[in-house]
């Protein structure tokens, strides 16, 4: 008699196994790629569901039963596991070019150079001018138009053009500058508020396929869902390496500062 009624079952049969995950994960990978070809075709995105979501990151954790990697390694370790192990199935390149649909339906943010400023300077990009004008919490005014000017379309800069201090000096009537290009200035908020509106719709129609690259992807890939260029993404890597250095320096000091006392 076994000692234990589990040593009485037959052996895993790892081939069998293996083609059960890859059976279930197909169908996850096919909403993703789905996805990608309506974002492309500029059509209405075919959004993948919750189940096809959530089968994709079982999958990743089924894989993690037959791989020897630790039980730290991240999903995005075991995903390109594999893709090392099953290349024709492409599924690094699925993943990229999932997330490389989503900033293309989602666009860059009105904020992205001022975030990535932020994270430059570390400060808190939410206190920004153009942050306070995008999202309406004062009223924008004539010194507002130069915040503004490089985010507004042609027919703003032309408009911008004819109502300079320096075309209307030259025009009789040039007391009604500063009222004509406060309503500019305040038509330029209108538009720009309203195009960050849209943004964040598209943001939030995105919300479960944003979180599903949250889960499964890497660091480079959840940056790219916050709007910016990628040089900006550059300057936050830059922006996060000196920090982790910083610290690592000031643990080193704070260590020998304790051994000199």
């Amino acid at each position: 008699m076994p000692r234990d009624p589990f040593d009485a079952l037959p052996p895993a049969d790892r081939k069998k196994f293996v083609v059960a995950l890859k059976r279930h994960l197909t169908p996850a990978l096919e909403s993703l790629k789905k996805f990608s070809d309506s974002v492309h075709a500029g059509r209405y995105p075919e959004w993948p569901g919750s189940f096809e979501l959530s089968l994709f990151v079982r999958q990743i954790e089924t894989f993690r039963l037959i791989t020897n990697r630790g039980p730290t390694a991240t999903p995005i370790q075991l995903i390109r596991d594999m893709n090392h192990r099953w290349p024709g199935m492409g599924i690094l390149r699925t993943l990229e070019r999932l997330v490389s649909s989503l900033e293309l339906y989602v666009g860059r943010s009105l904020l992205a150079e001022e975030h990535a400023e932020a994270i430059k300077r570390r400060v808190d990009f939410r206190k920004g001018e153009l942050q306070s004008l995008v999202y309406k919490t004062r009223k924008a005014g004539p010194a507002d138009l130069d915040v503004m000017e490089s985010l507004l379309p042609q027919p703003f800069q032309e408009m911008l053009e004819l109502t300079s201090e320096d075309t209307l000096k030259q025009q009789a009537g040039a007391r009604a500058n500063n009222k004509l290009r406060t309503a500019l200035a305040q038509s330029a908020q209108e538009y720009l508020a309203s195009k960050q509106q849209a943004y964040i719709a598209r943001l939030q129609a995105a919300q479960n396929l944003r979180a599903f690259i949250h889960e499964v992807g890497d660091r480079l890939h959840r940056k790219r869902l916050h709007g910016l260029a990628p040089e900006h993404i550059k300057e936050w890597d830059k922006a996060q390496r000196r920090d982790v250095a910083r610290k690592r320096q000031k643990r080193r000091r704070a260590k020998k500062s304790r051994r000199l006392a």
